[in-house]
């Protein structure tokens, strides 16, 4: 695992999947470069079994800056609050429920790196709904 300069920001709330965070922070971690930290924010009052998959990984990896709100304020607030705590030039976004293929942050940054003039860069996704492995659609952004 090779760390690079850049941030990962991802909000939590009661109704996120425990299973699919696990899995998301999994495909962070077992990424060709992850990123430098990992600012998790818990958007209001989470589940016990959501707490147990963050406290795990925060556990094991000492990059995870967690954030707590008391009160949910809904994923806009919960982003522009935890961007606040970017100490890096670049900043990646996923979702709880976002499984990354192995190599997606090298192939961004190294995009990044050739096209100096970039601002906002995306991807492709396919969408599941209750088991990844039975993908519903393919999209590009």
């Amino acid at each position: 695992m090779i760390s690079s300069n850049f941030s990962l920001l991802m909000s939590v709330y009661k109704n996120d999947n425990p299973g699919f965070l696990r899995m998301a922070l999994n495909s962070v971690y077992n990424q060709s470069i992850c990123p430098k930290e990992i600012i998790l924010v818990q958007d209001g009052p989470i589940p016990l079994s959501l707490s147990k998959v963050i406290n795990d990984f925060a556990f094991k990896n000492r990059n995870i800056i967690s954030l707590i709100f008391p009160v949910n304020h809904g994923l806009g607030y919960a982003l522009r609050k935890g961007s606040q705590y970017v100490s890096t030039e670049w900043l990646a976004r996923m979702d709880a429920d976002d499984i990354n293929l192995p190599n997606r942050f090298e192939l961004q940054i190294n995009y990044l790196k050739k096209h100096p003039e970039t601002v906002l860069l995306g991807g492709q996704i396919c969408e599941f709904k209750n088991d990844y492995l039975k993908l519903e659609s393919m999209k590009t952004d």
